[in-house]
């Protein structure tokens, strides 16, 4: 296997093994006008690695250096405009033939929460259907990072995860494999004569297995800060309560967490989600808090929690104040005008400007206030969507960079001991700004959001407490079997995408449609081993006794660090999952299926001088007898522990 990337000058291409039969690439520039390409260009060789290319509009240079990663290669350099150019995007690598390549695997990486997915092939999913012989496509983009799992080893291609430009990958997905593969930065920027722009490194490298790759870049991203042994741990107001929620319905769950002896110990933050105000870009209290935001951190801070707060600090609804009376604040469309790009639930929204000056002075003064107010948590929200405008402060500015900045004002205003979680956070913008950030798609108490959510959990689970404390959204365990609830299915959010014609009734059934018990304990099984942030959202006084030991067991769960999907790489849904630490092991398998499986203990590599006990139950396990096969239902787990005399809880 020759995983080196190399360029040949004489034609401008690049060619690679990379642990599959690749095809052979160039270098490509995309302007407003026209697309430009490396074997356009005159190449000369300036040293070992080293080339540099000239043409009418550009001079580039490009290096060739071993990567940091596994074995391969990063690519790096520079292009130079001789002439002012309006930037598109650049792809460092651009095929130049079609070529089918057939890994085993592929994972997908999302450019903010979610998005993640493991691809295999063959697919006979997407074989011809209806005696159709055109096998099915799909394109799909892989941001920062993506990784196949090949016949002899496992090969990554990857960017620096913070960007000035979002990088990303791109391919059409066939049954066989794939093809189209491409590596991009997206540019769109003006480029004046004589200026340079850097190009992102990217990285070709190759390993035996594909955890330590994914292991060995996330080390790379991080900043070097250290994580608090004690994970964020929190009551948020949004999953049961969504926009209606209301001071009354705070001080409720407040009072009765501060009731009980053990929600009361672990529970750190109480956070106030979406509905507290007037308008989006408007952000202060409406009529459903009396005492206004600044009296509620006091009733919250009395009780012995730190209020949090929920802002969409870049997104303006179309009657608030700044949309009407501001339009300087607004970012801007292709000609100069503002528009609405952010839609969300039918509500639509204008892009605040992170780069205008008023904007500025209004971002620093509006989180200087609520710190003074004793705000610690900051959950910031649908902030990509900063990144729609074509102009801000009147120039096509980084896409990366603008989100870097915008952050870095926000952190500054909140101060360094606030908690920031960056929620829909493009991670190009790094992980220097936030203290933990989404990794999943929006959780729900429904199967097939668990189903979903695991997916994106596991594929990102080497940012955990590296990047940053990872969110994986809600912990909730609400359902018939769980709850005592007369309201369980009173609302229905999803009525807004129904006209008065055509309607879809299968929205309604699914929503109404909750967790059992044993699906609920698997939800919770993966908050718990994933070992990141913990955010209770159910309406906690309407848990009954079940429900209460759920969430009981989760928040003062040991502390035993960040998991690992040991099956990552070989099934859509990661379902073997193990935590080592000090302080204690765990081992949790998942049935995803509708069949029960049969599970021998031998497959968890139990230590067994280790004392192995039920997560749920706390009853012991014998592993004395590993190699008698147990049952597993459909849609269950069986989650172990072995946690070490005189840990710590959370």
């Amino acid at each position: 296997m020759n995983p080196t990337l190399q360029f040949h000058p004489s034609s401008g291409l690049f060619t690679s093994e990379w642990g599959l039969p690749m095809p052979r690439f160039t270098l490509a520039i995309h302007t407003r006008e026209r697309r430009y390409t490396a074997k356009e260009m005159k190449w000369k060789e300036l040293g070992p690695g080293r080339f540099q290319g000239a043409h009418d509009f550009f001079q580039v240079t490009l290096q060739l250096a071993p990567a940091r990663i596994g074995r391969g290669t990063t690519l790096s350099g520079s292009i130079r405009a001789k002439k002012a150019v309006s930037l598109e995007r650049i792809d460092l690598l651009s095929p130049v033939e079609k070529r089918l390549v057939s890994p085993k695997a592929l994972l997908v990486h999302g450019h903010t929460m979610g998005g993640c997915s493991m691809r295999f092939f063959p697919s006979p999913a997407w074989n011809g259907a209806e005696g159709k012989t055109k096998p099915k496509e799909e394109k799909v983009e892989s941001w920062s990072l993506t990784v196949m799992k090949t016949p002899a080893a496992f090969a990554m291609a990857s960017f620096d995860l913070k960007q000035e430009h979002p990088c990303l990958f791109t391919a059409t997905l066939r049954s066989a494999g794939l093809s189209d593969f491409s590596a991009t930065m997206q540019t769109p920027i003006e480029l004046a004569k004589g200026a340079s722009l850097a190009l992102a490194p990217l990285t070709l490298s190759t390993g035996p297995e594909g955890h330590p790759l994914l292991i060995t870049y996330g080390l790379l991203q991080a900043t070097g800060r250290g994580f608090s042994a004690r994970a964020p741990v929190m009551w948020n107001t949004w999953d049961y309560y969504r926009a209606s929620i209301s001071e009354a319905e705070v001080m409720a769950n407040v009072d009765f967490i501060a009731r009980d002896p053990v929600l009361k110990k672990h529970i750190e933050y109480i956070t106030v989600d979406d509905g507290w105000q007037h308008a989006y870009g408007d952000w202060e209290a409406n009529y459903k808090f009396p005492s206004g935001m600044d009296g509620l951190a006091k009733k919250i801070r009395k009780k012995g929690f730190k209020p949090g707060l929920w802002f969409a600090p870049f997104i303006v609804e179309e009657h608030a104040t700044i949309a009407d009376w501001h339009e300087g604040m607004l970012a801007r469309g292709d000609k100069g005008i503002p528009g609405l790009p952010f839609q969300c639930m039918k509500r639509n929204g204008f892009i605040l400007d992170p780069a205008a000056e008023p904007s500025k002075k209004f971002l620093t003064e509006l989180f200087a206030r609520y710190a003074r107010w004793g705000y610690a948590y900051y959950k910031l929200d649908f902030v990509r969507h900063a990144q729609n405008a074509v102009y801000n402060a009147g120039k096509r500015l980084p896409k990366g960079k603008l989100m870097q900045d915008a952050f870095a004002l926000i952190r500054k205003a909140v101060g360094k001991n606030a908690h920031v979680l960056g929620c829909n956070y493009p991670f190009e913008t790094g992980a220097g700004p936030v203290d933990s950030a989404r990794v999943s798609s929006d959780i729900s108490p429904r199967w097939r959001s668990v189903k979903e959510n695991v997916k994106s959990i596991a594929a990102r689970f080497w940012m955990n407490r590296v990047l940053w404390w990872s969110d994986p959204d809600f912990a909730v365990c609400r359902g018939d079997e769980t709850s005592k609830d007369p309201d369980l299915r009173r609302m229905h959010p999803l009525n807004v995408y129904q006209g008065m014609a055509g309607q879809n009734e299968a929205w309604n059934k699914d929503w109404e449609t909750f967790v059992d018990f044993e699906e609920a304990k698997v939800l919770l099984s993966l908050t718990v081993v994933h070992g990141g942030v913990i955010a209770l959202s159910d309406k906690l006084t309407r848990l009954n006794p079940r429900g209460l030991d759920l969430v009981r067991k989760t928040v003062s769960a040991v502390d035993c660090g960040p998991g690992i999907p040991l099956d990552l790489f070989e099934r859509e849904l990661p379902e073997h999952w193990v935590q080592d630490h000090p302080n204690g092991a765990r081992r949790l398998v998942v049935n995803f299926s509708e069949n029960a499986k049969a599970l021998s203990l031998d497959a968890l590599d139990l230590d067994p001088a280790l004392p192995w006990r039920d997560f749920w139950t706390k009853k012991p396990v014998s592993i004395a007898k590993k190699g008698s096969p147990r049952k597993l239902p459909p849609h269950s787990c069986l989650f172990l522990e072995s946690i070490a005399s005189g840990s710590p809880a959370r």
